[in-house]
């Protein structure tokens, strides 16, 4: 009787379940992991340090006087027109200034959004031509690089949003080989770069008009 039931409790299992079973969950945890790290890095102490940086105060008294004067489009900066920058980050911080109160921490989360989210597409676009562990090692390289960890992922600055949408462009494009429509998903990630810090976001328009004239599928 025991033995009929052991029997069939382990009827169809086979010792390559747990790997198949791990195999397909490796994906998710390679999300998992990189949005923890992520996180860990880039919001680490964010509503503690006060906006030290030109850029930082700046941009938070611009996003400031847009919530005051319920203007989106036309920006101040103590009163005066403010038309130094693209407005992209101003939209982000001031929805953040709305939702959570305006604060060190909502000045800087729109920036580690968009820094964790540059990981997670560096992670995809690699992990995609060259495997799950190349992908974790692009996804977690940035977070050793000072520059990327300041500017592009903590400090409320638009270098955040235009590396986001500029590897938001390159991961499009990459999909593109195999669907046409990733081209238009492409474009827009090319604009909202442009929104986001001006004449820099031409760099991913330039890999894209590189990338359409090179790969045959586009010719």
């Amino acid at each position: 009787m025991a033995n009929s039931y052991i029997a069939g409790g382990f009827e169809g299992w086979s010792p390559k379940r747990p790997v198949q079973i791990l195999h397909a969950l490796l994906p998710g945890l390679a999300i998992i992991f990189l949005l923890t790290l992520g996180v860990a890095v880039l919001a680490k102490n964010i509503d503690e340090a006060p906006l030290i940086d030109w850029d930082e105060a700046t941009y938070a008294e611009v996003a400031h006087e847009a919530v005051s004067n319920n203007s989106y489009l036309n920006f101040t900066f103590n009163g005066q027109s403010y038309v130094k920058k693209p407005p992209l980050l101003f939209w982000m911080m001031a929805a953040s200034f709305k939702a959570f109160g305006e604060s060190e921490f909502s000045a800087r989360l729109p920036s580690v959004v968009m820094g964790v989210g540059t990981l997670l597409l560096m992670y995809a676009i690699a992990a995609a031509d060259f495997g799950r562990l190349a992908g974790l090692v692009a996804g977690t390289v940035p977070l050793g690089f000072f520059f990327f960890v300041a500017r592009g992922g903590r400090e409320c600055a638009t270098d955040a949003p235009l590396i986001f949408f500029s590897t938001l462009a390159i991961f499009a494009l990459g999909r593109a080989r195999a669907h046409r429509g990733w081209v238009l998903a492409a474009g827009v990630a090319c604009g909202l770069a442009l929104m986001s810090k001006g004449a820099a976001g031409l760099i991913p328009v330039s890999v894209a008009m590189i990338a359409l004239l090179a790969i045959p599928a586009f010719s």
